[in-house]
């Protein structure tokens, strides 16, 4: 770089861009979704073992959390063992998993470790979308 150009601060409604801006945000919770184990159809009986874990980037404490997950294929619920429940359908390719965390919440900055959720589904099952909530706070964003 030969010329030194001063940065400036350009407002762009909902961007954020270089350095971390989103003070104020509603996106404040992101919530990956790892598949972790692919099940031996003849041992297993085709259980996934996926790792769900929420970054909160908010100001706040975060009580409840919502994740939508889409998958390729079909799924069957089996389990979360992080203490989330199954919203509406147990079956088919979105699954809806709430977690209510009021005894503690999660923190401004802080990350979570939802543990496994486990879903039975044929080989080849791949997750196409996670969408985060923060139900404390009414915030959606989606990876």
């Amino acid at each position: 770089m030969k010329n030194y150009v001063k940065p400036t601060v350009v407002p762009a409604d909902g961007f954020c861009e270089g350095i971390y801006m989103a003070s104020g945000s509603n996106d404040c919770l992101t919530i990956t979704a790892d598949i972790e184990y692919t099940p031996d159809m003849q041992f297993s009986g085709g259980r996934y073992s996926i790792r769900l874990t929420a970054n909160h980037t908010g100001d706040h404490f975060s009580y409840k959390q919502r994740a939508t997950i889409t998958f390729n294929k079909s799924v069957e619920f089996f389990e979360q063992q992080g203490g989330g429940v199954c919203v509406g359908s147990a079956s088919g390719t979105v699954l809806v998993i709430e977690w209510d965390l009021s005894a503690y919440g999660i923190g401004p900055g802080e990350q979570h470790g939802y543990g496994y959720l486990k879903v039975s589904a044929d080989l080849g099952l791949e997750i196409l979308s996670v969408s985060a909530e923060d139900l404390s706070n009414g915030s959606v964003r989606s990876v």
